[in-house]
Parts: C-alpha cells; structure tokens; sequence
C-alpha cells in the first residue's frame, strides 16, 4: 500500500499547525460521496424533529469550540 501524503493546517497567527489532514484520490472521493450518499437515505428517515435536535446539538458543539 502506498504511504498517504498529508499536509499540516497552520494557524496563520500562531503558527501552530492546528489539524494534519490526509489527501485522497477520486478512488477516496468516490467512496465518501457514496457514503454520504447512503448516510443521507438514514438522516431523510428521521422526523424533521429528529433532524432538528441533531442540528441543534451540532450548532452547541460549534458554538462551544468558537475562539
């Protein structure tokens, strides 16, 4: 297996690399957007309650980690 190219996110300010991210190739492209496809059949299952509670939730986690 070939090994992964990554590239560091640099905190412009700080200098500080914030996150290491791996590249992908359309073989990687493809299977995520399946994936999301696929996830996205499960959340369009959920009652729009459901799906609003999640996002609610989603927004507090941002929320909470806004510098």
């Amino acid at each position: 297996m070939a090994q992964a190219t990554v590239s560091d996110v640099i905190n412009p300010a700080t200098e500080e690399v914030i996150r290491t991210v791996e590249h992908t190739d359309e073989a990687g492209v493809d299977d995520a957007v399946a994936r999301a496809k696929a996830a996205q059949k499960a959340w369009a299952r959920q009652a729009p309650a459901e799906r609003a509670a999640a996002l609610r939730a989603f927004a507090s986690t941002v929320d909470a980690h806004i510098e």
